[in-house]
């Protein structure tokens, strides 16, 4: 039980730190969008697949850490179904890092 704290914990940490730089990038690089400057679909595909993914990312975050307040106040039972929601949002955390990956990819070898 408390390897499975430890490493819920750092993993944790690390996801955040991961989402914490990425949406620090995300409101760098989000190119402004208005009808008359003529923007290309690729463009606008790439700020809202952008701003989809700050906000999953986000969700996920808040998920997690509502599964941790669950498994610290939810008693016998709370903690059996907080380690489910923790193990989840860690899984949606991962998919979603792993699907702006290859977006990125996917828009890289369009643009190029």
């Amino acid at each position: 039980m408390k390897k499975f704290v430890q490493t819920a914990g750092t993993a944790l940490g690390t996801v955040t730190t991961l989402l914490a730089t990425t949406t620090a990038s995300f409101a760098q690089t989000v190119p402004e969008i208005t009808p008359a400057s003529g923007t290309d679909i690729i463009a606008i595909i790439t700020t809202i697949t952008q701003w989809l993914f700050g906000l999953a990312g986000a969700l996920a975050v808040v998920y997690l850490v509502y599964a941790g307040i669950q498994y610290i106040t939810g008693g016998p039972k709370g903690a059996e179904a907080a380690k489910t929601s923790i193990i989840n949002a860690i899984i949606g955390i991962a998919v979603i890092v792993l699907s702006y990956v290859i977006v990125k990819a996917v828009v890289g070898i369009f643009t190029s």
